[in-house]
């Protein structure tokens, strides 16, 4: 039976899926690779395979993948030819059983006396540890491409792991549970996400993945971490002068909501009316404010998000006249330069409470550990 034969399995096409080892697929799985993988009579596939070490993801989980270069003359011909890739990931040196990845995808036609190269790659998250990596690519007429490696994952400093040790999961924006029973938690906070891209680009239409992803996990991460049992959360985009989202009780299914609103949600487009004659930027941002600190009655209030445009960086006058009766308040800001954040929210907090810079996982981490310092001082 040729190789493609072999790891061909019933799967959804094209995206990378994680084989349960309940599942049929993983009854079978396991043995066809590892036929595969023994087979070194297969002709090879010229391709590259290069490893990405581990990163640390702003939901403190390391993610390790791949990243592969295809010459096109490998898979020259007609659309229709199919790539199979599938790996599997194990702790080294413990008893931990292998963790099966799998994707198929379709080629549309690649010319011949086209000299270009073709590039994908994959991942996955791990928990601190030492694993190794078989990796195999398989294309239509049984040729071969093979790669192992082996990677560690060491314990950064005092961030609170999402992944136990010696894990291999999935990569996917994974959903919140809920507020974790503790004992030291109490009380409510309002949390405020500004809604726009943590890399600016100079034409926004669409929030990217990559945007979506760190605004979803630093949320995710702020509501496991923060010791608290109850928040709201206020979603804004001050470009548009618009709430995207509210939640007075913030729960699980919220989560997977507000996905959706972030995902869906146009910011190529600002209404005439709304620039004509709606509020300036700095207005619109003070009147949200004003609003929630009111309802928060005391309560601490923790702002999100990217650093706001130099643009609008102006606070309107009558707010030198209106006290702020708020808590104790915090701004975890994805920073434009290495400077201290100096738009709006800044203003507004600085004063009444601190402003942290984020550009790493480890700096949410820390200023989680402050924050949570200063709500336990009466």
């Amino acid at each position: 039976m040729r190789p493609l034969s072999l790891l061909i399995i019933a799967l959804p096409l094209a995206a990378q899926i994680l084989v349960e080892a309940k599942s049929e697929a993983g009854h079978v799985l396991p043995g066809r690779f590892t036929s595969v993988w023994e087979d070194r009579k297969a002709p090879p596939l010229r391709c590259r395979v290069d490893h990405v070490p581990p990163r640390l993801s702003f939901s403190f989980k390391y993610w390790s993948g791949f990243e592969v270069t295809l010459p096109s003359q490998e898979v020259a011909g007609e659309a229709g030819n199919r790539l199979v890739t599938s790996f599997r990931v194990r702790p080294r040196g413990a008893s931990g059983d292998w963790t099966y990845f799998f994707q198929e995808s379709v080629l549309p036609e690649v010319p011949a006396d086209k000299k270009v190269d073709l590039w994908y790659g994959g991942g996955f998250f791990v928990g601190v540890g030492k694993y190794e990596v078989d990796w195999l690519l398989v294309e239509r007429d049984g040729k071969v491409c093979r790669k192992s490696w082996t990677f560690g994952v060491n314990q950064p400093g005092k961030v609170e792991m999402a992944t136990p040790p010696n894990t291999v999961t999935s990569v996917r924006l994974e959903d919140w549970s809920g507020f974790k029973p503790a004992t030291d938690a109490k009380g409510e906070v309002t949390v405020m996400l500004n809604a726009a891209p943590v890399a600016r680009r100079r034409y926004v239409t669409k929030l990217s993945p990559w945007d979506r992803t760190i605004l979803l996990t630093s949320l995710k991460s702020v509501l496991d971490q923060v010791h608290v049992s109850r928040a709201r959360v206020v979603v804004f985009d001050v470009d548009g002068r618009r709430e995207l989202f509210r939640s007075a009780d913030f729960r699980p299914r919220d989560y997977r909501r507000l996905f959706g609103v972030l995902e869906r949600a146009d910011f190529g487009t600002i209404d005439y009316n709304t620039l004509a004659t709606g509020p300036p930027a700095g207005e619109f941002l003070f009147r949200v404010v004003e609003k929630e600190i009111a309802a928060a009655k005391g309560q601490p209030v923790i702002f999100l998000g990217p650093e706001m445009r130099p643009s609008n960086a102006r606070l309107p006058e009558r707010q030198a006249e209106v006290k702020l009766d708020a808590g104790k308040m915090f701004y975890l800001c994805f920073p434009l330069t290495l400077a201290d954040p100096e738009d709006l929210i800044a203003k507004i907090v600085k004063g009444k409470g601190k402003s942290f810079r984020l550009f790493y996982p480890q700096d949410l981490a820390s200023a989680i550990r402050q924050v949570n310092q200063r709500l336990a001082e009466p």
